[in-house]
């Protein structure tokens, strides 16, 4: 693989549209090419939308099958722009379904299998925006069904902490405080881009 596959993480409302919006503008005419998970083009992104809009039920292990293979519809672009030595940036990757999915080693060990049959790239580094899921409510009024309990976004927050201090699925994590000023994280994740 010649080139870099990043991905920004964080709870709901840590800024990663934001800063991907920022990245586009400031990295348009370069070798980069930008994904949106769950991509809401795709069917399985529109089915995504209508389970976190409450419109359809889904289990656990349902909403992981939708949206690993979300990710799965787009491996091959992925792989390809990776073997061109492009620099590859998704906002989320299986790590926020790890994160939001699996509640318990029982259905991590389920998510981490279905993720090893199906091959996904690994990213190369994870950039993980870091906000108090408090914070995340006073940013973010209209909430989806995964995000109107506080107390389900602190275990979400401590999963991806989890995975930093594992070192999974890749050594390279990067925290940044979604605290800090938007072109103070903006410039923070290009220099590490």
């Amino acid at each position: 693989m010649k080139g870099k596959f990043i991905v920004l993480e964080g709870i709901d409302g840590a800024g990663k549209g934001t800063q991907m919006k920022a990245l586009k503008r400031l990295l348009a005419g370069k070798k980069v090419e930008f994904y949106k998970f769950p991509d809401e083009r795709s069917i399985y992104g529109r089915i995504i939308k209508s389970f976190l809009a409450g419109k359809v039920n889904m289990s656990p292990r349902e909403q992981v099958m939708v949206y690993l293979t979300d990710m799965l519809n787009k491996k091959e672009s992925i792989e390809e722009e990776l073997s061109k030595g492009h620099i590859v940036i998704a906002d989320r990757y299986f790590t926020s379904t790890i994160a939001y999915q699996a509640e318990n080693k029982k259905e991590e060990k389920f998510v981490l299998d279905i993720i090893s049959l199906l091959d996904l790239p690994p990213p190369n580094r994870v950039i993980f925006l870091d906000i108090d899921p408090k914070e995340s409510f006073r940013r973010k009024r209209k909430r989806d069904v995964l995000e109107k309990d506080i107390k389900f976004l602190y275990k979400v927050r401590d999963s991806y902490m989890r995975m930093m201090k594992r070192g999974f699925p890749c050594s390279d994590w990067r925290l940044i405080d979604g605290n800090d000023p938007v072109g103070e994280i903006t410039q923070e994740i290009l220099k590490l881009i």
